[in-house]
């Protein structure tokens, strides 16, 4: 079993108390959006449920998907700018301090979105599954934690670690020797559940990160399995700046949850140029917010690019016709994340 030996994974040093949460300043006893019974009646509710000991596990479920709910409706139904504005309003309302004492949330809105914070969020989607402590959690942290990680956000980041394991094991299987990169590797977490990558089946197994703590933690967990790293960024491998070879798999997680159409396409095409013939490009996409959006951007400050089937084809606009093999589209079991393959022509 992993450690988790990265101790700013599970930093809980900005421990907020579990006592009740003051209201905030410039607001009514509810501490609510003044002339909005409905969002009022909603938060204070939140508010209350949470903070009472005596509310069962199913009621701050409940409670939870309220609030949901509400920020979807908030989000679906307002201009990009009136909806931020909202989110800037409910930063400073109680429900958020409370939210917050999941560290799982407040880690993702305290950190910066990108690279550089991906590992570490991640084990705490993995930590429970992996018997990693977070015993410093107040009990209303708890509580919010339990429900948080069966939200599809963290069922999706699962899924993808379990199906990179079986396309690294599937490739390893047909191609002796296979070489394989993972582009944002993070703490690389998928090599757990490869068989391949565990007894050393493979020829090479290149992990790419752009961050330099990232790429430490890694070498301190999976060095036992010879794995090559490199620090490179996005813009190095578009330009064809480092001479990498060609794979017989390359997988990139969340690539296509922060870029934009044009630098994923960009991306997509640099590489697909670096398979070897018969070799897999394997990405990922969140098909549609399923309503989470609006808590993801307003209490972990997540903004994601979803794309559907249709966007993830384009992706492949640049690629010849003739180069292309076998693609498919494919959602996981519980449809929180789809996955995009694209084969080389042999």
């Amino acid at each position: 079993m992993i450690q988790a030996t990265d101790q700013n994974s599970f930093d809980l040093s900005h421990q907020i108390s579990g006592e009740a949460v003051s209201l905030v300043p410039g607001t009514d006893q509810t501490g609510a959006v003044p002339g909005d019974p409905i969002v009022q009646e909603i938060l204070q509710q939140a508010v209350e449920c949470l903070q009472d000991r005596n509310s069962t596990l199913q009621a701050v479920d409940k409670t939870l998907e309220q609030v949901v709910h509400l920020l979807d409706q908030r989000r679906t139904s307002s201009t990009r700018e009136n909806w931020w504005e909202f989110v800037d309003w409910i930063r400073q309302h109680p429900i958020r301090h409370l939210v917050h004492q999941d560290p799982l949330t407040r880690h993702a809105f305290e950190q910066p979105q990108g690279p550089a914070t991906r590992g570490a969020w991640l084990d705490y989607v993995y930590s429970a599954e992996q018997g990693w402590s977070l015993s410093d959690m107040t009990w209303i942290g708890r509580r919010i934690n339990r429900w948080t990680m069966e939200a599809p956000f963290c069922r999706a980041n699962r899924a993808r670690r379990e199906v990179f394991a079986q396309y690294i094991d599937d490739v390893s299987r047909h191609h002796r020797g296979a070489e394989v990169m993972a582009l944002g590797a993070g703490h690389l977490r998928e090599a757990e559940f490869s068989t391949a990558i565990n007894r050393g089946h493979l020829g090479r197994m290149l992990a790419i990160d752009s961050q330099p703590d990232n790429l430490v933690s890694l070498r301190r967990e999976y060095d036992r399995f010879g794995l090559t790293t490199l620090e490179s960024s996005t813009p190095e491998l578009v330009s064809e700046g480092v001479a990498l070879g060609h794979f017989d798999l390359i997988y990139a997680s969340a690539m296509c949850d922060e870029s934009c159409d044009s630098d994923c396409q960009e991306l997509t095409e640099a590489l697909f140029r670096k398979l070897k013939p018969g070799g897999k490009l394997l990405l990922t996409s969140l098909p549609n917010p399923k309503s989470w959006a609006g808590f993801m951007e307003a209490f972990m400050n997540w903004e994601v690019v979803y794309r559907e089937r249709t966007r993830m084809m384009a992706l492949t606009a640049g690629i010849p016709d003739s180069e292309l093999g076998e693609i498919s589209y494919f959602p996981s079991n519980d449809q929180s994340v789809c996955f995009f393959s694209i084969a080389r022509a042999v």
